[in-house]
């Protein structure tokens, strides 16, 4: 069986050394895959769910299946960690956290109908009709490499890499940097449930959808179609923010122990 590989964190390593330590989440080799190391399972799911995305974008026709994936495969990279980490408390934590975000986002999602047969963002159709892209062999391209490759790359390594960090420092004890991390990641999550919820009663009286009435006093920023109270007083997409802010502090499990 192939032995593990893990880089365990040190009082003096550097960020470079700790990126560097990402390429052990890839087996080199198909032989060299174990199924006990969670770094290996981890990437290996990766490439399922990527490869999953890109051929359901050629069964459908549309391209949001990673969309639909999103609030989910970090959850099951995080769940990895914890079980083949055997319930390290750390590893455990995180994955929950990471579970609480999952369930969160997963139901934002589907009240706005992201799991409906069809649905696409916007934005794909927006691309595709850029002249550039219009040509099938260059959007086949963009398909492969960015929308089902780099985004799945991408929601590996800010779940997987704080999570490969926890790993390797299993079995030591939770520490002050552990209670920053987590309160911080539960602070920017808190955040982001109430503007997701600002933004969902403004676009429903936007909408005229029974059971939620529109304000009087938000006429204008009804016929204007951007809600511009409440934390969009703030900001324009301060659901945006905090969900950046959630995976920041997620990053901050694995370098405040450095």
């Amino acid at each position: 069986r192939a032995s593990r590989v893990c880089i365990t964190p040190t009082p003096n390593m550097s960020f470079r050394d700790m990126f560097m330590s990402i390429r052990h989440m890839f087996p080199k080799s198909i032989d060299a895959f174990d199924v006990t190391n969670p770094n290996h399972v981890v990437a290996a799911s990766c490439f399922a769910f990527a490869l999953w995305c890109l051929m359901a974008s050629w069964v459908t026709g549309t391209h949001s299946h990673v969309d639909r994936l999103w609030s989910i495969t970090p959850v099951v990279y995080c769940l990895s960690y914890a079980y083949l980490g055997e319930y390290d408390t750390r590893c455990v934590l995180m994955a929950a956290l990471v579970t609480i975000w999952g369930t969160r986002l997963t139901y934002n999602f589907a009240r706005k109908g992201g799991y409906r047969k069809g649905e696409q963002d916007y934005r794909w159709p927006v691309l595709q009709s850029l002249p550039l892209l219009q040509n099938r062999f260059v959007w086949q391209l963009f398909n492969v490499s960015f929308i089902a490759g780099y985004q799945n790359l991408l929601l590996l390594l800010i779940s997987g890499g704080p999570m490969m960090g926890a790993y390797a420092r299993k079995g030591t004890a939770l520490d002050i940097n552990d209670a920053i991390a987590t309160f911080a990641f539960l602070g920017f999550l808190t955040l982001e449930r109430f503007a997701d919820n600002q933004q969902w009663r403004f676009q429903q009286a936007k909408h005229l959808v029974p059971g939620y009435p529109r304000d009087r006093k938000r006429r204008e920023e009804y016929k204007q179609g951007f809600n511009t109270s409440g934390l969009f007083k703030f900001s324009r997409h301060p659901n945006f923010f905090a969900e950046q802010g959630v995976w920041v502090s997620f990053g901050l499990f694995g370098v405040l122990g450095l």
